[in-house]
């Protein structure tokens, strides 16, 4: 599905994002501790990539997204459009302080300073996953960590695969502005009627 959007020309990113600079979030404001804190995730794309999740899409960048809670109580997101065929860096992760479902914004960081911008894809500022929506009601719940119960905090981590090989899942915009229903689907892009919704994480 999301390979079709991006022929017909629809963007990545499909809710706003506001850029608050770079963070200088407890524990995360050098470039040697943002390293350390992303490490997890960025060796988990590697290997999402490494096993098919994460396909290059008609954009020209590639699919497959994660996210790892902070110990600042922050989402540590992989960013959008990040390059095919080079391994993922602490460059290619932004954080996510705010997720607004009611008008479907997010608010985030981009790496401390000294760590060098990425090239994307689309030659702007990188932005969040546009699976953000997704992971923060995975991992953070309607009002942070503490809401979404003890599967979330420091260490709480989500992949998304891209549609290629594995198992994709894509955020389906709630009409009443309520928390994102998750809705999984066939990584594989081909025939069956994929899985069941899945609860919503308020009603969990």
């Amino acid at each position: 599905m999301e390979a079709t959007s991006l022929a017909a020309g629809a963007p990545r990113i499909k809710f706003t994002t506001t850029h608050a600079g770079a963070t200088t979030a407890r524990g995360l404001a050098t470039p040697a501790a943002w390293a350390a804190a992303v490490a997890p995730l960025t060796c988990a794309l590697d290997a999402l990539a490494a096993t098919g999740g994460a396909p290059v899409l008609p954009d020209g960048a590639v699919a497959g997204n994660g996210a790892l809670v902070d110990a600042a109580g922050g989402l540590l997101v992989s960013r959008s459009a990040k390059a095919a065929g080079v391994a993922a860096s602490p460059a290619d992760v932004v954080r996510v302080v705010r997720w607004d479902a009611r008008t479907w914004a997010a608010t985030y960081e981009t790496p401390p300073v000294g760590v060098p911008p990425p090239a994307t894809a689309d030659g702007g500022v990188p932005r969040p996953s546009s699976d953000t929506p997704l992971l923060w009601a995975a991992l953070m719940g309607p009002a942070g960590p503490a809401a979404a119960g003890a599967g979330a905090g420091a260490g709480a981590a989500a992949a998304a695969g891209g549609g290629g090989g594995g198992r994709g899942v894509t955020p389906t915009p709630p009409p009443d502005g309520g928390v994102a229903r998750a809705r999984a689907r066939d990584g594989g892009g081909g025939g069956g009627g994929g899985d069941p919704p899945l609860p919503r994480r308020d009603a969990l």
